[in-house]
């Protein structure tokens, strides 16, 4: 094969008509063998197409997003529809460091699972990438643009359901004498002062262990759905900060409270997987398909 660029690429016919549904539809075999076939890409993607059509080679090297993107369209362009190569290429998609580009390659060219992670990640992300989208925009067309705009909204709404998810997860403390009571319906919150010893009600599931407050003012400016958000060391993080409150200490350690937390994980988990699954569904087989490919494309 011949690069626009004038550089000759030397490959076995059979590979090239296999992998290529454009190479088998519209060469002969006399013609692929014995003259160069102008193909209208440039050395860079053409040296890239090599190593992917060559398993046995060492993984290609993708440094830039500009020559995932020649390569991506090369193979559409060609129609190069291998199992293994569209597997290695959804994992540099998927491995691209800006989610909003990722998910619009992974849409353009048709990479499902891609699509889901890179929609995950951007939930997750604690930026908006809003300088990202006109590169974003730039990689889809019609109503893929739209999607792109109603993964944007669906960001807002899905932090507001899970910061409201936090602040409202209740927190039982049974031995706390520190605690705030909870807020009654319509009145703010916190409330202002903790009970004190007397006036301190029986019932747990009406205060707010001090260690909470902590929590809830540490998260205010986090993404709820992080890692980090709720990961056990934030949690002792904070209760670590109720330094003049041993019972509390205490409780946070006590299976109930440890419930309490798995409670607000799987909550937030919940909440995210129904937002993904509004935004990009990924069906049981596609899901299966590609996880085989990825898996084959490591072999």
């Amino acid at each position: 094969m011949r690069s626009n660029d004038g550089k000759l690429f030397k490959i076995h016919a059979h590979i090239l008509k296999k992998a290529s549904t454009y190479f088998k539809e519209n060469f002969a075999w006399q013609r692929v063998r014995d003259a160069p076939v102008d193909v209208g890409q440039d050395s860079a993607t053409l040296r890239v197409l090599m190593e992917l059509l060559y398993p046995e080679n060492a993984k290609p090297s993708i440094p830039s997003p500009e020559l995932l993107i020649s390569v991506l369209r090369a193979t559409k362009d060609l129609g190069i529809t291998s199992f293994v190569v569209r597997a290695e290429l959804a994992a540099h998609v998927d491995a691209e460091h800006h989610p909003l580009r990722a998910w619009s390659l992974a849409t353009a060219f048709d990479f499902p699972l891609a699509r889901r992670n890179a929609a995950e990640r951007y939930l997750k992300a604690d930026s908006d990438f809003l300088d990202e989208i006109p590169s974003a925009v730039s990689l889809v067309s019609g109503m893929q643009v739209c999607e792109l705009v109603r993964l944007i909204g669906a960001r807002e709404r899905v932090l507001q359901a899970g910061k409201n998810a936090i602040s409202e997860h209740r927190w039982s403390c049974y031995q706390c004498k520190n605690g705030r009571p909870y807020p009654r319906p319509g009145s703010p919150f916190p409330c202002a002062e903790p009970y004190d010893e007397l006036s301190f009600p029986t019932n747990p599931d009406t205060v707010e262990p001090a260690w909470r407050h902590a929590f809830l003012a540490r998260t205010a400016t986090m993404n709820p759905f992080a890692p980090e958000t709720t990961s056990e060391m934030h949690f002792e993080l904070c209760a670590a900060m109720v330094s003049n409150c041993e019972e509390c200490k205490t409780s946070f350690a006590a299976s109930d409270a440890r419930q309490a937390r798995d409670r607000l994980r799987e909550e937030l988990k919940d909440i995210l997987s129904a937002t993904l699954e509004e935004i990009a569904p990924v069906r049981a087989c596609q899901h299966a398909f590609r996880i085989l490919a990825h898996h084959l494309s490591q072999l």
